[in-house]
C-alpha cells in the first residue's frame, strides 16, 4: 500500500493539484460561483489525501497566516453578539477560503513549480479575455436590433455574466498584470509572436477596462504603472526617455478616449458632485453621490460602535435601519457599504478594522521583502478597490485575493532567490 501511495504522489498527484488549481483559476471569473466551489473542492480533498497537510505544518506559522486566522476569529467572535444569526453564519462560510487556501498553498512546497504558476495565470488570463470578448459579442448583437451603444459600457456590458461591473474590471486589471509583468521580466527570449500575443492580449483587456468604466481600478491601475514607470526608470537610466515617453502617450490615447465617449465622461464629471439631491426638482444619483450616502451611514453606524461593531450578522439590518431614517432609498436596493474598510468597522469595530489593516499589511511587507512585484500589484488594487467596494462580501473578490495572494507568497517563499518572482 505504502508503495502505491509513494507512486501516486510522485507520479500522479503533481499533475492533479496543477489540473485543481487550473480550475481554481478558471473558474475565479466565471459567471456561475458553483463551479469554482467544486474546483476548490476539489484541491482541498487532494490536499488532505496527499499528506501535505501534516507533513508542511512548519509553514503554517508565517505572518500571513496568522493574520488570516485572527481575522477570520474576529468574524466567528462577531457571530456571539450578532442577532442575525443566519446572515452571520453565510458570510462566516463565505469568507472560509480565506483559511483555506493559505493552509492549502502554504504546505504546497514541492508542487508549486515555475510550470504550474506560468500555467494558472495563464489561464486566468484567456479566460478574462475570453469572457470579455464574449460580452463585447453580446453587446454587438443587442446593437444589431437596437441600434443603442449602451451594451457597450459599465454594467450594460457585463450583464451577460451576470457579474458586477467592477468586481469584472477587478479581473481583468489582474490579468493585464499578469501581461506586463510577464513582458517586463520574461521576454528575454521572447520570440515575435510572443510579442504579437502579449500586445493583442494587453489591448483587448485595456480596452475592457475602459469600457466597463471601473473609476477605482482604473486608479488602482495608474498609481501601479506610475510606480512601475518610477522603478524603469531608475533601473533603466538609459532608456529613461523611451519610457517617459512611451508613458506619456499612453496617458494622452486614454485621455482621448474618454473625452471622446459621453458614457466615459460622465463617469469621470460626476465625481464633481457633492452629496445625494433626489427630488422632484434635481436628481444627481450616480456612483459617487450614492457612495457618500452609503458612507454617511456607516460612519454614523460606526461611531454608535466604535470598539466592537454590530456584529458579524448585523450590518445591513443596521444599514437599512439608517438608511430609511434618512429618507435615502437605499434600503429598497440593500445597498451595502461600499468600501471594505467601513464594513469591517461597523461589523467588527476598530479592532476588526486594525487587524484588516495588519492583514494587508503584511502582505505588503512579504510582497516588497520578496521584491515579488506580481504581489505587490494585486495587493495595492486590492487595497485601492477596498475604498469604493465592499469586496470580501463577494465570494467571487474573496477567492480572487485568498488563492493569487496565497499562490504567489507561498511559491515566492518556496523558491530560492533566482527563481522568486520579480
Amino acid at each position: 500500500m505504502q508503495f502505491y501511495f509513494q507512486q501516486y504522489k510522485k507520479n500522479w498527484y503533481p499533475k492533479l493539484f496543477l489540473g485543481a488549481c487550473v480550475a481554481v483559476s478558471i473558474t475565479i471569473p466565471y459567471p456561475t460561483i458553483v463551479y469554482n466551489n467544486i474546483a476548490t473542492i476539489l484541491l482541498g480533498f487532494l490536499w488532505l489525501t496527499s499528506g501535505d497537510a501534516w507533513l508542511g505544518y512548519k509553514n503554517y506559522f508565517r505572518g500571513y497566516l496568522v493574520a488570516a486566522l485572527l481575522f477570520y476569529i474576529c468574524y466567528v467572535y462577531g457571530v456571539s453578539y450578532s442577532a442575525n444569526g443566519l446572515e452571520a453564519g453565510i458570510d462566516l462560510e463565505r469568507k472560509i477560503p480565506l483559511l483555506l487556501f493559505p493552509l492549502i498553498l502554504l504546505s504546497a512546497k514541492e508542487q508549486l513549480t515555475p510550470q504550474l504558476i506560468f500555467w494558472v495565470l495563464l489561464s486566468f488570463v484567456l479566460t478574462c479575455i475570453f469572457l470579455f470578448l464574449l460580452c463585447i459579442a453580446n453587446a454587438y448583437m443587442v446593437y444589431i436590433y437596437s441600434q443603442s451603444l449602451d451594451y457597450f459600457f459599465y454594467h450594460d456590458l457585463s450583464i451577460v455574466l451576470n457579474l458586477h461591473a467592477i468586481y469584472f474590471s477587478m479581473h481583468l486589471a489582474f490579468a493585464l498584470l499578469i501581461l506586463l509583468y510577464w513582458a517586463y521580466f520574461h521576454s528575454k527570449n521572447w520570440r515575435m509572436w510572443q510579442w504579437t500575443m502579449m500586445s493583442l492580449g494587453s489591448l483587448i483587456l485595456s480596452l475592457g477596462l475602459l469600457l466597463l468604466g471601473g473609476r477605482i481600478v482604473q486608479g488602482a491601475l495608474v498609481i501601479i504603472l506610475m510606480g512601475f514607470v518610477t522603478y524603469s526608470v531608475y533601473q533603466q537610466p538609459r532608456y529613461r526617455w523611451y519610457i517617459l515617453l512611451a508613458t506619456f502617450v499612453l496617458m494622452v490615447l486614454t485621455v482621448g478616449i474618454v473625452l471622446s465617449s459621453e458614457t466615459l465622461k460622465k463617469r469621470f464629471t460626476e465625481l464633481t458632485e457633492k452629496g445625494l439631491v433626489f427630488d422632484a426638482q434635481k436628481n444627481n444619483a450616480s456612483g459617487w453621490t450614492l457612495r457618500q450616502a452609503k458612507w454617511r451611514c456607516a460612519m454614523e453606524i460606526w461611531q454608535q460602535n466604535f470598539w466592537w461593531g454590530v456584529g458579524t450578522g448585523d450590518v445591513q439590518d443596521n444599514l437599512q435601519k439608517c438608511y430609511e431614517k434618512n429618507n435615502f432609498w437605499g434600503h429598497v436596493f440593500r445597498f451595502n457599504t461600499h468600501n471594505q474598510y467601513l464594513e469591517t468597522a461597523v461589523a467588527l469595530g476598530l479592532i476588526g478594522l486594525l487587524i484588516l489593516l495588519s492583514y494587508l499589511g503584511i502582505i505588503f511587507y512579504e510582497a516588497v521583502a520578496q521584491k515579488n512585484t506580481l504581489l505587490l500589484s494585486l495587493i495595492t488594487l486590492l487595497s485601492v478597490s477596498f475604498i469604493t467596494e465592499a469586496m470580501l462580501n463577494r465570494q467571487k473578490a474573496i477567492v480572487l485575493m485568498a488563492f493569487f495572494v496565497s499562490l504567489l507568497l507561498s511559491y515566492a517563499s518556496n523558491s530560492s532567490p533566482s527563481n522568486q518572482p520579480q
